[in-house]
C-alpha cells in the first residue's frame, strides 16, 4: 500500500516544519529510588495536596512540619529529617501571622525560610507596581526564586490563591500540575499545594478536594487534615497506648509511590503542635462486617446515588456484590426519582444509628450533614429492590461534577 504523501513523511527531502514528536527510550532513562523529604509522606521531585475542612489544622500542621525539616529534626513517625530550606508561598494568613504562629512553636531558623505572596513588574511607563503573585502569569519569577533561594520545599498554601485557571476544566488543571510536577523534578524539590475540599459531604476524599479530579490524579501523595470527634486510641512513639479526645489525624489518603502509612494524630495546644503518634485501628473486619459498616455509616444522615454507593464502595475496596449483601441485611431500599436509583435506610432510627461503634480507616469518612430536600416534579415513588447495576459508564470527573448538582430526592 502506497503511503498517503499527506500523512506519512517520505524520507527527509521535506522536513515537516511543525512539531518533532520527542521519543524517550527507557534504556538511556536512570531511574533511582523515590527521593522523599518525610518518607511515605511527602515525595521530592514530585507534586503532594493537603486538604482538610476550615479549622482542621492543616497550615499548623504543615508549619510545624516545615519547622522540623528545617531544624532537621523528628518527624512525626519518628524519622530523622534531613534538614533544608522551605519556600511557603502565602496567600491567605500574612506574614506576620505566620511568624507569630512559628515563634509560638519555638522556631528560630529563620536563614531557612523564605515567604512569597507578591512580584513587581514595572508597567508602561517604567513605574514600578506590585502584584499578587499568579502561577499563570509570573512563573519566571518562581523559577528565579526557586534557582537564588535553593529550597527543598515548596508550599503552596493555598493553591487557589495564585492561579486563575478554571479548576473544573480538566486540560487547565493538568497544565497547571505539569508545570509544578516538572519544577519539582528540574530542582528535585517537594512542591506541596494546599487546596480546599468542596461540598460533597460524605464523599471519599479524593472528591472532596476542589475543582476537577485531576488535581488528585496528577499528584503523586494526597493528604488530608481532619478533627476526629470522641475518644480515639493513639499509639505512643515510646510504644503502648493512651486514649484521646477529640484528636487531629494527618491521613495519606493517596499515594502512588509506594505503601500508604498509618494516620498520625496531633493537637494544637497554646499554638504548638503536639505530634500523639499513630492512631489505632482494629484488626480488619471481615468484608461482610466492612460492607454492612461502610453501607449504614454512608447513608447514615440521608439517602445516596447508587453511583455514589458504587463510587465510594470501590474507594474502600469492597465488591458491589458484598455491598448488596449488606443492602439485603440492612433492608436498604431503593428507589428511583427522575431518572436515577436512590439508596436509603429503611427507618430514621437506623439513620440516627449509622456509622456508630465504627473505626476511623473502615468504611468512607462518617457523612457529616446531608441536606433533606425534594425536588420539584419529581416522578412518584417507586419502592423495589434495584439488585441489578443500572447506571450507564460515568467518567470520575463527570460523577464528581453530577454529585455537586444532584439533590437527594426524598
Amino acid at each position: 500500500m502506497t503511503p498517503n504523501p499527506t500523512i506519512a513523511p517520505q524520507g527527509v527531502a521535506h522536513p515537516s516544519t511543525g512539531p518533532q514528536a520527542i521519543l524517550v527510550n527507557l534504556d538511556q532513562v536512570q531511574a533511582g529510588p523515590v527521593d522523599w523529604l518525610w518518607r511515605s509522606h511527602v515525595p521530592k521531585g514530585e507534586v503532594s495536596i493537603v486538604t482538610g475542612d476550615p479549622d482542621a489544622g492543616k497550615t499548623f500542621a504543615l508549619l510545624d512540619l516545615a519547622k522540623t525539616v528545617m531544624e532537621a529534626g523528628v518527624l512525626p513517625d519518628d524519622t530523622q529529617a534531613s534538614g533544608g530550606r522551605v519556600l511557603w508561598l502565602d496567600g491567605e494568613n500574612g506574614a506576620d501571622e505566620i511568624k507569630r504562629r512559628l515563634q509560638a512553636m519555638g522556631f528560630s531558623s529563620w536563614d531557612n525560610l523564605r515567604l512569597m505572596s507578591e512580584v513587581e513588574e514595572r508597567d508602561r511607563a517604567g513605574a514600578i507596581k506590585r502584584l499578587l503573585f499568579s502561577l499563570d502569569r509570573h512563573q519566571e519569577a518562581l523559577v528565579q526564586a526557586v534557582a537564588d533561594f535553593h529550597p527543598d520545599w515548596v508550599i503552596i498554601d493555598p493553591l487557589v490563591a495564585f492561579h486563575r485557571r478554571d479548576e473544573i476544566k480538566a486540560t487547565q488543571v493538568r497544565g497547571l500540575m505539569h508545570w509544578l510536577a516538572e519544577l519539582a523534578r528540574t530542582y528535585n524539590l517537594a512542591i506541596t499545594a494546599v487546596q480546599h475540599p468542596n461540598k460533597m459531604m460524605g464523599a471519599p476524599t479524593v472528591y472532596r478536594v476542589r475543582g476537577s479530579l485531576d488535581f488528585v490524579a496528577a499528584a503523586r501523595a494526597v493528604l488530608r487534615v481532619e478533627v476526629l470527634r470522641g475518644p480515639h486510641s493513639v499509639r505512643e512513639p515510646g510504644g503502648g497506648s493512651v486514649v484521646a479526645d477529640d484528636v487531629r489525624v494527618l491521613t495519606v489518603e493517596k499515594l502512588n509511590l509506594g505503601p500508604k502509612p498509618s494516620p498520625v494524630a496531633f493537637r494544637i495546644e497554646d499554638g504548638r503542635v503536639i505530634w500523639l503518634g499513630g492512631l489505632e485501628v482494629p484488626e480488619l473486619l471481615s468484608e461482610k462486617e466492612r460492607a454492612v459498616g461502610f453501607l449504614r455509616s454512608f447513608l447514615a444522615n440521608g439517602p445516596q446515588r447508587e453511583e455514589a454507593v458504587k463510587k465510594a464502595a470501590d474507594w474502600e475496596d469492597l465488591s458491589m456484590a458484598a455491598v448488596r449483601r449488606a443492602k439485603r441485611e440492612l433492608g436498604v431500599k431503593s428507589r428511583r426519582r427522575a431518572g436515577r436509583w436512590w439508596w436509603q435506610l429503611r427507618s430514621q432510627g437506623e439513620q440516627r444509628a449509622g456509622g456508630s461503634g465504627l473505626t476511623y480507616l473502615a468504611h468512607v469518612e462518617h457523612v457529616l450533614s446531608q441536606r433533606q430536600c425534594a425536588i420539584e416534579g419529581a416522578q412518584g415513588d417507586q419502592d423495589e429492590q434495584h439488585d441489578q447495576g443500572e447506571q450507564g459508564d460515568h467518567s470520575a470527573e463527570t460523577y464528581a461534577e453530577e454529585w455537586r448538582k444532584g439533590e437527594p430526592p426524598f
